[in-house]
Order: structure tokens, then C-alpha cells, then sequence
């Protein structure tokens, strides 16, 4: 868009009266503050043009192709809509940033020829999109009314807060009491099987191994989907075979292993084989907090780096290697036959991590995760299409008749009228967010309690 100097009549349009929702949505009871306070701080000289580029909610709107009623450069839009992701996020964290930009972006390209948006083609397909946006809406609504989820992310705004994880509970006891701890059914479906314990932790997610991020999202998996893709490998010769046979982790090489790694010319070598193999993608139902502030469903397809086993050796395991001595790879790849009762792996080659064009998400996505709904084309492709390489392992036995067998949508909606009360989606998704923030807030409280005993001290004193 911004390497557009004229805009198509019917985009500008549209593309003035989405930045009005997005000032709309950054400042629900005074969106025109919010407009003027866009322009003061993106584009100064638009304050008598304001019209042009900004068209609020309930404004009249101009026809199309009438002269200077809409702006018609894209750089213009696009540094509004960028200023107005700035604006939006008040967060330290740049995952939150980014959600938050790409939120603002696909608000304003929402209808525009700049964003492909899923357009059913049938009554069915009309009709199974709407009643997907009605299971999100009554979801989100029980969830804003029955949880205080909407209290618990008031609080992080403002109150750091992470997770500290272990595989073993500290023999230490824990800070602020039992409120630091995270029950044991949110640490379930927060972390890995192996996580035993999980803590609360006052300070900000800091990168480091065992801790995470806490925003207070709710989500639940509910399947994989799998992609094709090519790699390329180098298949050892037996005697390189037996240099690494019986390793399994790349920092504990052997001398010789090392040696031979740091000795090969891998990146001109001859004797590379491209393979096909699968990456699959876990897909999860996540409750999230919008832009708006408000409860929002989404399907969440998560980054991964995890190669299906099918196409290649029978209980294969990879295992990642930093290559010492070159700068072009951040790593390679092991692969090992074996099986888990083994005591030794046979290695069987190097495979190199594939390029980043190649590395591809879900139906030709790029490596970020997607987030989205029906409004988004290629999660409404996951929602309401027949797709065999989607594979739900939550909601597998029920379909819902008016959508095609095999697609995430028809399982979603049959789960809800046909499954037991324990096994709905949606009433796993509303205990999980009142679990949720019931613990994260009990553990403000704890905070909150310390800081008073503080002051307590200052009158004793």
C-alpha cells in the first residue's frame, strides 16, 4: 500500500472509514479526541483534512470517486494506521506490540483489495460463517460476564507478571504465600506434560528458560495440521556412522564427532538429497484480549518446528546441533533411528534446517503464527473447509451437519450439541478463563497485601 501513490476510488474509501473505527476503538466515548490526537501525532498537516483520511462511525460518508473526499496516497494511510498501533499498545511486551500492529493493520485493510477476505459463495457457505461469529460472540460474552477475566487483564496492564516453571517443586517456599502458586489444573494446559509446578512471578517475562509470558490468555488444542515441505539431507557413510553412533545430545559429542563436524565442507558438498517431509503445527481455540479490550475467540496456529515421522525411518528422533564453525547456519539437525527402549541411536545423517522461504505455516503462511476467525481468509479456509491435513484429536467424534465433514467449524459447533457437559469446548474455555483469572488476580492481591504491610512498617516506626 505504501508503494501506492493513488489509490483505487473504492479503497480509499474504505480505508478512511476503517481508521475512523480504529480511532473509534482507541477511544470508545470520544473517538473524534482520538482522531485529532492521531493527526497531531502522525500527520500534522492533516488537521483541515481530517475528512479525507479519517471518517468516523455515524459520519456522512462521500461517494465514490467524488474529488478530494478521500485521501489518496497509501503512505498516508499506512503511517496513520502504524501511529494508531502505537498508540493502541501501551505494553513492554513486543509479542503484545505485534498483535496489537497487526490488529490495527487488519482493521484497516478489512474490505480493501489490500486484504483477501473470506467471501462464502453459497447460502450454506453464508450461513456456516455466521454461525461460527455467533458461537465466537455467545463464547466471549459468558466469558466477559461469568469470569473476571476482564478484571485480571486490567491488572496486567499496569502489574508485571510471569511463570516460573518447574520440573520438580522447589524445596523453598514460595514467595506471597500460596498464592504465588498456579494450580496444578491451569499448569496442566499451560505447559508440557513433564512441568510439575508453575509459580507466579512479580517480575516480567525475561526470556530465560523456565519462565513465560503471563497475559492472561485462555486456549485449549484442538488439533494439528500438517504441511509439506523440503529439506535437504546428508546421509552418512558408515564410518561417519559410527562416529556418532550412540550420541544423543549435541553438547555432549565425542572429540571425534566434533572433529568430523567441524572438519566437513558441508555447505558445497555434492551429495545432498532433497526429502519431503511434514511439519505439523499444533491449532488451538484461544480466548484473547482485543484491541477493544474486550474478550475475543480466535483460532491460533502455533509455531513449530516439529517434523512428522512418516515420511521418514520408523520412531525417529531429531536432535538439534549448533555447528561450531559457521556462521551461515544457525543449526543442523541429527537424524537418529531408534527406539524410546534403546539404549544407544543410530545416526543417520545431517538435515539442514530449511531456508526461510521454505519454511512455510499452514496453507502458505509465513513462520509467524496466525491468529484469526471467519474474517480472516486463510483460518476461515481451516474453519469451513474440508481439509485432510487438519487433525482434531479434541472434538474428533462430532460434525455438525450443515458444514462439510471434515472442517474445524462443523466439529466445533457438533461438539457443542452433542458432547457431555465435561467435553464442550466452550465450557472448557469459560472454566479455564474463571481459573485463570481467579488465580492471577489472587496473586495481585498477595502483592497488593505486601505493599500494605510495607506501610504498616513506616507507622510502627
Amino acid at each position: 500500500m505504501r508503494s501506492q501513490t493513488r489509490l483505487l476510488d473504492t479503497d480509499k474509501k474504505i480505508l478512511a472509514e476503517n481508521l475512523g473505527r480504529i480511532c473509534e476503538e482507541l477511544n470508545p466515548d470520544k473517538p473524534l479526541a482520538a482522531a485529532m490526537a492521531l493527526i497531531e501525532k502522525s500527520q500534522p498537516n492533516l488537521r483541515q483534512k481530517r475528512k479525507r483520511y479519517i471518517r468516523l462511525p455515524g459520519e456522512d460518508s462521500s461517494p465514490d470517486g467524488e474529488k478530494f473526499a478521500y485521501g489518496s496516497t497509501g503512505v498516508t494511510f499506512a503511517n496513520l494506521a502504524e501511529t494508531a498501533s502505537q498508540m493502541r499498545s501501551t505494553s513492554n511486551d513486543e509479542t503484545i506490540r505485534d498483535r496489537d500492529r497487526d490488529h490495527t493493520f487488519r482493521t484497516l485493510f478489512r474490505g480493501t483489495s489490500f486484504s483477501p477476505v473470506y467471501k462464502p459463495d453459497s447460502v450454506k457457505g453464508r450461513s456456516t460463517k455466521d454461525i461460527l461469529d455467533e458461537y465466537a460472540e455467545r463464547i466471549c460474552d459468558k466469558v466477559a460476564k461469568e469470569t473476571r477475566i476482564l478484571e485480571l487483564w486490567d491488572i496486567l496492564k499496569n502489574s508485571p507478571v510471569s511463570v516460573r516453571t518447574f520440573v520438580e517443586p522447589p524445596k523453598t517456599s514460595p514467595q506471597y504465600s500460596d498464592a504465588s502458586i498456579v494450580p496444578k489444573t491451569i499448569t496442566k494446559w499451560l505447559f508440557d506434560e513433564e512441568i510439575e509446578s508453575a509459580r507466579f512471578s512479580s517480575s516480567p517475562y525475561s526470556g530465560h528458560k523456565g519462565t513465560a509470558p503471563f497475559r492472561g490468555d485462555v486456549f485449549i488444542k484442538i488439533g494439528t495440521i500438517s504441511t509439506e515441505m523440503a529439506v535437504k539431507v546428508l546421509n552418512f557413510s558408515d564410518e561417519v556412522r559410527a562416529v556418532f553412533s550412540g550420541e544423543k545430545e549435541g553438547e555432549d559429542f565425542s572429540d571425534d564427532a566434533r572433529k568430523w563436524l567441524d572438519g566437513i565442507d558441508y555447505l558445497s558438498a555434492t551429495n545432498w538429497e532433497e526429502t519431503i517431509v511434514n511439519q505439523v503445527n499444533e491449532v488451538a481455540l484461544v480466548i484473547y484480549k482485543s484491541a477493544a479490550g474486550k474478550p475475543s475467540l480466535a483460532i491460533k496456529v502455533l509455531p513449530s518446528e516439529v517434523i512428522s515421522r512418516d515420511r521418514w525411518l520408523n520412531e525417529e528422533k531429531i536432535i538439534e546441533c549448533l555447528h561450531p564453525n559457521n556462521a551461515h547456519l544457525d543449526y543442523l539437525r541429527f537424524r537418529f533411528n531408534g527406539s524410546e527402549a534403546s539404549l544407544r541411536w543410530i545416526p543417520v545423517g545431517l538435515m539442514l534446517p530449511p531456508d526461510e522461504s521454505e519454511r512455510m505455516l499452514p496453507l502458505g503462511k509465513t513462520e509467524r503464527f496466525l491468529l484469526g476467525w471467519t474474517e480472516d481468509s486463510v483460518i476461515s479456509e481451516l474453519l469451513l473447509s474440508d481439509n485432510e491435513n487438519f487433525e482434531n484429536f479434541e472434538i474428533t467424534d462430532y460434525s455438525c451437519g450443515v458444514f462439510h465433514r471434515n472442517t474445524a467449524g462443523g466439529a466445533l459447533i457438533g461438539n457443542s450439541m452433542d458432547a457431555e457437559d465435561a467435553e464442550r469446548i466452550d465450557r472448557i474455555l469459560i472454566e479455564r478463563a474463571r481459573l485463570l483469572a481467579e488465580a492471577g488476580i489472587g496473586f495481585y492481591e498477595a502483592k497488593f497485601d505486601e505493599a500494605r504491610e510495607a506501610l504498616l512498617k513506616i507507622s510502627e516506626g
